[in-house]
């Protein structure tokens, strides 16, 4: 169940409360969806508390229906990590360098994703990050410079 929240702006004379409806700050949807694992939080790109709720109301159906509107418009790790190789060859890199890359992401990072459950990058965080870092099976100056790479 999706519930609306008003994200204030910091001079509203509302802004300690995120349930006032009548404000014109942003309104964002927060909650799960059926179906669909995990929180899903998104902004509703309105200003309206009807509108809020209609949207919110929209994407439930269609997650009921087996549809998942978000999913189209965000991009998947695997997809990300597609389009960061092709940008590699693109540069003209080393075949040895592709190679590492496509090893650290293709099989380290996808393969870490599918574990924890992660389908879009945008459920990547810091803490995770460093859980996928903590994987890596490398020795202290090579965990460094794989790191460094990064950065």
């Amino acid at each position: 169940m999706l519930s609306v929240y008003a994200r204030h702006h910091p001079d509203c004379a509302k802004k300690d409360d995120s349930s006032y409806r009548r404000c014109r700050c942003p309104k964002w949807l927060d909650g799960t969806l059926p179906g669909r694992s995990g929180r899903f939080r998104v902004s509703a790109k309105t200003k309206s508390w009807e509108q809020a709720e209609l949207l919110a109301r929209k994407y439930e159906h269609a997650a009921l229906g087996g549809e998942d509107v978000q999913a189209a418009k965000l991009p998947t790790v695997k997809e990300a990590v597609s389009v960061f190789i092709g940008d590699a060859e693109a540069r003209g890199l080393a075949s040895a360098t592709l190679q590492k890359l496509r090893h650290i992401f293709e099989v380290q990072l996808v393969g870490f994703a599918e574990e924890q459950g992660i389908t879009f990058l945008r459920g990547f965080n810091s803490r995770n990050l460093t859980e996928w870092r903590r994987t890596w099976r490398d020795k202290e100056l090579a965990r460094k410079k794989k790191f460094e790479g990064f950065i």
